[in-house]
């Protein structure tokens, strides 16, 4: 039997970074040779504060540094990029903002890359709570009052039964036993459905074994349906392959 599976959008969060971080991740997008410094400026940025992120930023654009390979350089390009970068960091009015725009602008690099393979036959959503036959899959930790019912990517093809499931982190410092949680209750419910064939992708800034050491040391079981990917990768990813 068939099921159904859809997606109701829930974090929304802050809309100009929305918007800025998606203009971002479509020029990474059409211009990949970008995204090592971006992942790079991302990483380091963990540390900066609202009084001194526009002097950091500045080490890494003036010149921009540093960068992967020594490719032709395009000075038209590489203003936009910058120009761009300035902007988003411009956003932030305080500390916290500038940890909330760097889990942003992975997100929508992932969700961007993602949407750039699908089709029409795909419903796909970002920030979404999954609802299986209607009912919201939900982790709950009653003894840590803590709870999950989003993922930061849902796709789902009901001709085909097949569907994608992603969490999109900066660093493995930042997944922690909720996202085990959540991503245990939803694979446990997608393996009871014998017709439905699915992947769940992990993804970080970070090397691919620190992610796996770190969601082996929450105890989520690796098996084929999780794939962990790693920033060397996700262009090259085939998402929709079955």
């Amino acid at each position: 039997m068939k099921i159904r599976i859809n997606f109701e959008r829930l974090d929304r969060g802050n809309v100009s970074f929305r918007s800025a971080a998606e203009r971002m991740a479509k020029f990474i997008y059409d211009h990949q040779e970008y995204f090592y410094h971006l992942a790079y400026v991302v990483r380091v940025s963990k540390n900066w504060t609202f009084n001194n992120y526009q002097e950091e930023l500045t080490k890494y654009t003036n010149p921009l540094k540093p960068t992967m390979t020594a490719s032709a350089h395009n000075e038209k390009l590489e203003q936009e990029y910058i120009y761009t970068l300035t902007n988003l960091y411009g956003l932030c009015k305080k500390d916290a903002d500038i940890h909330i725009l760097r889990g942003i602008l992975v997100e929508y690099v992932f969700s961007t890359t993602c949407k750039a393979q699908s089709n029409r036959d795909w419903t796909l959503e970002v920030g979404c709570a999954v609802k299986i036959n209607g009912r919201t899959v939900e982790y709950k930790c009653d003894e840590i009052d803590e709870s999950k019912k989003t993922v930061d990517l849902g796709a789902w093809n009901f001709f085909k039964q097949s569907g994608i499931f992603a969490e999109v982190k900066v660093s493995p410092d930042v997944f922690g036993d909720k996202d085990c949680g959540f991503l245990q209750c939803l694979r446990n419910i997608l393996r009871f459905h014998d017709l439905v064939r699915y992947k769940i992708y992990v993804f970080s800034l970070k090397q691919k074994n620190l992610m796996k050491a770190k969601i082996e040391s929450l105890g989520y079981p690796l098996d084929i349906d999780t794939i962990i990917l790693a920033p060397d990768n996700l262009f090259t990813e085939n998402f929709f392959d079955f």
